[in-house]
């Protein structure tokens, strides 16, 4: 865990592909992928990483938009991390990053066009079950 001692040497954690270097970063990118049923591989680069993740192949509209929307929350939510470490001395917990990304996806379903079935709580307590929740 010497990442965040890292992140402060690095001018952020996602510029120049660190992101993907940090180990507490991958840890929370692989957390959240394994969580909604997929396995990510290292890129050379953000750009690689990220149109690889615009690659993954989803049965259902609505989960492709949710899956899309999950990497801006990550990568916002790894930016608004990076802050705290350096601007108030917090320290990391990845479960805490891991759930706080799941509510703010959970919340952004709110922005979607089609109206969905569940409330913001109902998606955030059950994260691991969008694949199948918006079929």
């Amino acid at each position: 865990m010497s990442c965040p001692t890292r992140i402060l040497k690095v001018p952020t954690i996602i510029e120049k592909d660190t992101s993907l270097k940090c180990s507490i970063s991958w840890r929370v990118w692989c957390t959240i992928a394994n969580e909604l049923g997929k396995d990510l591989s290292r890129k050379t680069s953000f750009r690689q990483f990220y149109e690889a993740w615009l690659e993954v192949k989803w049965k259902y509209r609505r989960v492709k938009k949710l899956w899309i929307a999950t990497f801006f929350a990550v990568t916002w939510w790894l930016w608004m991390v990076r802050n705290q470490i350096i601007f108030q001395q917090k320290e990391v917990n990845i479960s805490e990053v891991c759930s706080s990304i799941k509510w703010i996806v959970a919340r952004w379903t709110q922005a979607l066009k089609d109206k969905l079935p569940y409330k913001v709580n109902e998606i955030g307590r059950n994260f691991t079950s969008i694949p199948v929740l918006f079929q």
